[in-house]
């Protein structure tokens, strides 16, 4: 609805070797009428390097945790979702190219897919 907004963001990885450990956690708050007052978000994955330029992992996601207490739910509630993704690191591994799908678990049916292109300077 091209609403205003306030966002912020804290991503954290930590590397065992040839695993990663990952996590982020999303915070907004969107400046229009019937909006939740704030939106949470929440994604926590590991993944283990299996070509110097491939990784392959699992994630957990989820979204609109401020529902979680099931009261005036703006979206219907809290979605948990969890599946596999993939990660190809490019260009000196300045330019990594991520994709992943997930499937819901807290409702059916319910698919979740991502892609994201990030350039690392």
């Amino acid at each position: 609805g091209a609403d205003l907004g306030a966002f912020g963001e804290l991503t954290a990885t930590y590397d065992l070797g040839r695993v990663r450990f990952a996590a982020a956690a999303h915070v907004e708050h969107i400046f229009a009428p019937r909006r939740d007052p704030v939106d949470v978000y929440a994604v926590a994955g590991v993944s283990v390097r299996v070509l110097r330029m491939l990784r392959l992992g699992a994630e957990y996601v989820a979204q609109d945790l401020e529902e979680l207490d099931g009261d005036d739910a703006a979206e219907g509630g809290a979605r948990h979702y969890a599946g596999p993704d993939v990660a190809l690191s490019l260009h000196k591994d300045r330019l990594l190219l991520t994709a992943g799908g997930a499937v819901e678990l807290t409702r059916s049916p319910g698919v979740l897919a991502r892609a994201a292109l990030t350039y690392v300077y």
